[in-house]
């Protein structure tokens, strides 16, 4: 009975405890409202200052306090009038926003109280310390809130202002974040992809930054973005011309995880069909032909196989290489290993690719199969 009546004692002190708490939200963001109100706030940069730093402690305490911050978007709304006024406040600000846009409710604020368009407004004249904050929250915004957030950074010039800075060359760091936010952009806004894949300036800036840079997680972003781009017939082109497929066969030559590999296959898959009639890729075949014959993962020899079924059509130069180079005992291996199903036969049994040769060989090791297997 004793043990019960001090839980119950308990219980009702914790909820006074939250109705207190609530309550104290309550009262300081009130405070913080009459402050705002009040214009002479406004000529004081130091009590704008430790208005921002209240409510940002509020929003980073939770609970009944960040939910009360929540709750009066002109909060946000006065403060954002303020950003790109002074270096010290506009950090105090950037952080602010950044540590909102962790939780989905928070981004509903940022874009409910028009932060977006001014974070990009402003970005090209920020500090660098700065710009990383920024840079994070549009990318958390892009995260949480795919659709929303890239309709809203879209519609105030979001592209042309990501690659205008990926343009000037900022830090490793900074770049990824851009080719990060450019990549969901396309990603989740229709708009955005088709002037990715139709703008020349970023499309040789991507293949130069891939060609230079030496940072995996900057390479890996880009590389990421190139099936998505490469998807478009006019991109295909424009890439073509300056000369990605060079890049991505040194790539593949890198050695790198699954991942990269699969991204690399996937553009050279639908690049190949622009690039049946062209010579000079004698080292790429070599290049695939290598992989197809070292990998066992299904799928990577799938897209092998599709790139060279496009890059034999028509082209007796190519298709001869290849069979030098023993490609028909590979594909027939690739059929027996996996059990002739029809959706490895399709692309692997190719028109492109001398079928009678490759059914021929393949009559003859099925046989030798069998024999083994009695």
């Amino acid at each position: 009975m004793n043990e019960n009546n001090l839980s119950y004692t308990e219980l009702r002190n914790l909820s006074k405890e939250i109705d207190y708490e609530k309550q104290n939200a309550k009262l300081i963001v009130f405070e913080l409202i009459d402050l705002l109100n009040d214009e002479r706030s406004y000529r004081d940069i130091g009590i704008i200052t430790e208005i921002t730093k209240t409510i940002h402690l509020l929003i980073k305490q939770g609970g009944s306090r960040r939910k009360e911050i929540l709750a009066h978007p002109n909060l946000i709304t006065s403060l954002i009038k303020l950003f790109n006024t002074d270096n010290d406040l506009t950090r105090l600000l950037s952080s602010l926003f950044h540590d909102l846009s962790t939780e989905e409710d928070g981004i509903r604020l940022l874009l409910l109280t028009g932060v977006i368009p001014i974070l990009l407004q402003t970005l090209e004249s920020l500090n660098d310390d700065v710009i990383n904050f920024v840079l994070t929250t549009l990318r958390n915004c892009l995260i949480g809130l795919n659709n929303e957030s890239a309709k809203e950074i879209q519609i105030h010039n979001g592209c042309i202002i990501f690659i205008s800075l990926l343009i000037h060359r900022h830090s490793n760091k900074q770049m990824n974040f851009l080719a990060d936010c450019l990549l969901r952009l396309a990603m989740f806004n229709t708009n955005a992809q088709i002037y990715l894949q139709t703008s020349k300036l970023f499309l040789q800036e991507l293949v130069t930054i891939l060609d230079e840079t030496n940072y995996n997680k900057l390479s890996f972003t880009l590389i990421r973005m190139l099936p998505l781009l490469s998807s478009n017939i006019n991109t295909k082109s424009i890439l073509i011309q300056f000369n990605i497929i060079p890049i991505l066969e040194r790539i593949l030559h890198m050695k790198h995880d699954y991942k990269i590999q699969r991204y690399c296959l996937l553009t050279l898959r639908n690049l190949s069909d622009q690039i049946i009639h062209m010579d000079n890729f004698d080292s790429l075949i070599v290049t695939l032909i290598q992989i197809l014959s070292s990998n066992n993962d299904i799928h990577i020899k799938i897209y092998i196989v599709d790139i060279l079924s496009n890059l034999s059509c028509e082209n007796q130069s190519n298709k001869s290489l290849m069979i030098r180079n023993n490609v028909i005992q590979l594909l027939v291996n690739i059929i027996i290993q996996t059990d002739q199903r029809d959706d490895i036969i399709e692309p692997t049994v190719s028109r492109k690719l001398t079928k009678e040769k490759i059914y021929e060989k393949f009559i003859i090791e099925n046989e030798k199969v069998k024999k083994v297997q009695y």
